[in-house]
């Protein structure tokens, strides 16, 4: 009872200072417009504001400095008291901070090195000593306190004391310190839960698998992900009920939600909210949502005083928008891992994708709402000139919807109107699988509070960033029937899908369904399928169904901030009755997100892409016939290299012959156990079991290979090692036998008898990076490792040099980079299935006196090192050799182009990530 009495007569001082600061302030022209606080003062919790808050403007939207208030007891100088006063002032963004305990008065501030540190001390009054002295000399501390007043007055007038706009105060520290405060608490709670309840690990663990890889930058737990859902889901409910105040009544019924209230109590509050007001998907309550521990629901209440004392539904709109935005920006930032698409790479896709602006329009995995937002700025900016409704009608045909409720919060935030607000928010969680037209989807009606039920139309435009889920989810209702009807459509049209197509293909072609006929879907992917094989099946699937407008990669940085991410961009049209085949335009986007940001850059890229002409040099494309794609894919090239010209080869036709009818392309042996096999000491093991290794070229500089390790091999057993006295091999196996692996264990007859390999002649990396070469073998028989694609001539009487020197020229390099796709670190995704179905120029075609002239220019290259491929296509002796090995085959004239798209291919392949 005495700790409660204590934390009264507190409270009840700091609210007595406010209501004195104020009547101070009244009719006074200062910097200081308003002092506040009264609905933040609460001791529990673990997020804790100051007892007074000092404002720059009468609505108190910018914050200028917070105090700290106690009683005479506690000195100035208690280390508790100074470190939650600048605690406190670090939340909120503060540089300074008053400490006053009505005896003596502090001003801590900021230095540049970021501590704090005393830059005033008065002493209010010495007779001042206990509680009760207080009320006996208020004249005392109230004179002073006016003093006090004008003297940070003229601290803010200098620049010494900064302000802090609320808008930042709440999403870039308040809203992450109490999700990140309180996550690990609410997920313990939700591990209790299931000591009682087992129905609650299956649940939480069957969504973290269907997202689980969209968290992967940020949680790794399910259920600290799960109870980070949970708290943006309460925090956006404060924040959204508080700020559409000004439009409905009801929403003031959040004011309610004080302390002494209970995890119950306001769910029930929300619902009636979203009874009478709609934003379904904001204000419902998710399962487990009440598995709140009492400092965290005293958290919330403080966020939500913070609000209310703010008065969010007094500030200007313009500035309530800000501060919408940014509470949008701060949840998104909130789940870094959930790849929220970039506003401008979403508004290029609305730019792309809405052809028919009084048409619906669709994102049917709309994450957090940016590219649904895109869509419906895009209708208004076209239907606003001829149309007084253009808004509302954008809002009555702007469609979002997503698997998962808590993206659709932030959609929700993101595509609340603005002026519009009885405008009814087609927001809706189904999977997409499920939807169909004619689909009844349940809203409540803004204006009426009753629910309404929609139909969901055939859409004109559908444009979404596709889930990057592999094929093996299981997760997704209705995936495996989708599947099958896919399928069987394919098999009917001659075409075998691929069982490793990942779930994004099975969308593309699922979404034509809800298409109106000459409806566009701008669709976002990764761009991992035009380097599969399964991707070669389901590119004849779109352009079965679709007029394929366009396939895009980024070619410049990465699209998505801190992600290995790199996309394709598909624009489709749905094909109408009669449409014959038309060309696909394949192509790369060198603009970055910056490039997109600009709006004319960005205008002139839609332009391009739309018109399919070279308007913007942010654009390269090619057409292409499906023959010609079905060429170059017997030919080894991947739809990925098609985007960036590899239709440079289309000259080559004639000239080359499939690599497999040469030589047997293998991939080197698995050790499986490198530290036991592999070592840089040609004596680590006894000399008849010591062979020398190539485990790969990144330490090989020439085009002849050369041993960079040894390898140990051995079929003898330890008893016939021991009679024979190999003592040291005999020992290195006893070193490593506890160590060793599943795979190890596979080896016969012993787990360390690895298998001797074959001979080779030539061989290149596996995943390699800027050094794009085919190194020779050497005289001595040398062992691979996996990381090696090695080549053995089928023939004893091939002409190895020459065929050394064509797979070296620029136009074999072309074939081998267009033979993968980039990996997410840079590195070429290359295998040895890929190289062994790619064509080289065919030796036989080489006329004798161009042989010679061939091997003459390889020679100087021999004798250097082999350079970074964007530097070696440059100099002098590799251009002569280039030319000759043309010249031989009638190709000159090739020859830039072939550089330029084999540069352009590694550059945005080895390009650093942003």
């Amino acid at each position: 009872m005495s700790a409660q009495r204590v934390h009264d007569n507190e409270r009840s001082y700091a609210i007595e200072l406010i209501s004195a600061i104020n009547d101070y302030l009244h009719g006074k022209d200062m910097h200081i417009k308003r002092a506040g606080g009264e609905s933040t003062i609460n001791e529990r919790g673990r997020v804790k504001f100051p007892d007074v808050l000092l404002f720059s403007d009468r609505q108190r939207s910018t914050i200028l400095q917070g105090w700290e208030i106690k009683c005479p007891d506690v000195k100035i100088d208690d280390e508790a008291f100074v470190s939650d006063a600048r605690r406190k002032a670090e939340l909120l963004g503060c540089n300074s901070c008053i400490l006053w305990n009505f005896q003596h008065a502090e001003l801590h501030v900021r230095t540049k090195e970021g501590s704090f540190e005393i830059l005033e001390s008065w002493t209010i009054s010495e007779r001042i000593t206990d509680r009760a002295s207080i009320n006996a000399f208020q004249g005392e501390w109230m004179a002073f306190l006016h003093s006090l007043v004008d003297t940070i007055e003229l601290f803010i007038a200098s620049g010494r004391i900064k302000q802090r706009e609320l808008g930042e105060v709440i999403t870039d520290s308040v809203m992450p310190k109490i999700i990140n405060d309180n996550k690990a608490s609410v997920s313990t709670a939700l591990k209790g839960r299931t000591a009682v309840d087992a129905l609650v690990d299956i649940n939480i663990r069957s969504w973290w698998r269907t997202v689980a890889k969209e968290y992967t930058l940020d949680e790794s737990d399910a259920y600290c992900a799960y109870a980070k859902m949970l708290l943006i889901g309460w925090l956006n409910k404060f924040l959204f009920a508080n700020l559409i105040k000004v439009y409905y009544q009801d929403a003031r019924e959040v004011e309610g939600i004080a302390e002494g209230c209970t995890v119950e109590d306001a769910a029930r509050c929300f619902a009636l909210i979203a009874s009478r007001c709609g934003f379904y998907h904001l204000f419902n309550s998710p399962p487990y949502f009440d598995s709140l521990p009492e400092a965290t629901l005293s958290d919330l209440v403080q966020f939500n005083g913070l609000l209310q004392m703010c008065d969010l539904d007094q500030l200007d709109s313009r500035y309530r928008h800000r501060l919408l935005e940014e509470s949008i920006s701060s949840a998104k930032r909130q789940v870094s891992g959930q790849y929220p698409t970039p506003e401008p790479l979403a508004r290029l896709m609305a730019e792309l994708g809405v052809r028919n602006a009084t048409g619906h329009a669709w994102d049917c995995c709309c994450g957090t709402g940016t590219i649904g937002k895109a869509l419906w700025e895009r209708k208004v900016k076209l239907t606003e000139p001829v149309m007084d409704d253009a808004a509302d009608r954008a809002y009555r045909t702007t469609w979002l919807s997503d698997i998962h409720d808590f993206p659709l919060q932030v959609a929700t935030l993101a595509l609340s109107p603005r002026e519009h607000i009885d405008s009814l928010l087609l927001v809706f969680q189904k999977n997409a699988f499920e939807v169909e037209p004619g689909t009844m989807v349940e809203f409540i009606d803004p204006s009426t509070g009753e629910e309404v039920g929609k139909a969901v139309p055939r859409f004109d435009t559908i444009a979404s960033n596709l889930p990057y889920v592999d094929f093996n989810t299981k997760e997704i209702g209705r995936y495996s029937q989708i599947k099958d009807e896919l399928r069987q459509e394919a098999r009917a049209a001659g075409i075998k899908l691929h069982d490793r197509n990942d779930l994004y293909c099975y969308f593309c072609l699922y979404l034509e369904r809800l298409l109106n006929d000459g409806g566009v879907a701008c669709l976002l992917t990764s761009n991992t399928w035009l380097f599969s094989q399964a991707g070669v099946s389901f590119f004849e699937m779109l352009a079965l169904k679709y007029q394929i407008e366009g396939v895009f990669v980024n070619g410049q940085a990465r699209w998505f901030h801190k992600t290995k991410v790199m996309n394709a961009l598909l624009v489709l049209r749905k094909k109408k009755p009669g449409d014959t085949p038309s060309d696909v335009r394949m192509g790369v986007v060198h603009a970055s997100i910056g490039d997109l940001d600009d709006p004319a850059k960005r205008s002139a890229i839609v332009e391009s892409i739309l018109a399919g002409s070279d308007r913007s040099a942010l654009v390269s494309q090619h057409r292409y016939s499906l023959e010609d794609i079905r060429r170059f894919h017997a030919w080894g090239i991947t739809l990925y290299a098609l985007c960036f010209g590899a239709s440079s080869l289309s000259p080559l036709a004639g000239k080359l012959v499939p690599i497999s009818s040469l030589f047997e392309v293998f991939r080197g042996v698995k050790s499986g156990y490198d530290s036991a096999f592999y070592s840089d000491d040609p004596c680590f093991v006894d000399p008849p079991f010591c062979f020398p290794l190539i485990k790969n070229l990144r330490g090989t500089h020439s085009y002849t290979l050369e041993p960079n390790q040894y390898v140990f091999i051995c079929d003898k057993s330890k008893d016939e090692l021991a009679r024979e006295g190999h003592f040291k091999t005999l020992g290195h196996i006893r070193r490593h036998e506890a160590g060793v692996t599943e795979s190890a264990k596979s080896n016969t007859p012993y787990w360390y008898s690895l298998p001797a390999g074959k001979s080779f002649h030539f061989a290149t990396m596996m995943n390699p990076g800027d050094r794009l070469f085919f190194a020779q073998a050497g005289g001595d028989v040398c062992f691979a490792n996996q990381r090696l694609i090695c080549l053995r001539a089928l023939s004893d009487h091939a002409d190895l040099p020459l065929a050394h020197a064509l797979l070296n020229s620029c136009a074999g390099l072309l074939m081998l980079e267009s033979s993968g796709g980039p990996m997410g670190d840079g590195a070429l995704d290359n295998r040895k299935e890929s190289l062994a179905s790619l064509s080289m120029l065919d030796p036989s075609l080489v006329a004798p006196e161009s042989r010679q002239a061939i091997l003459n220019a390889f020679e100087p290259l021999k004798g250097r090192p082999v350079k970074p491929l964007r530097e070696e296509l440059y100099e002098a002796d590799r251009e002569a050799f280039d030319k000759a090995v043309l010249q031989a085959f009638g190709l000159e004239d090739l020859h830039d182009r072939i550089r330029n798209a084999l540069s352009t291919m590694v550059k945005v392949r080895t390009e650093e990530l942003p």
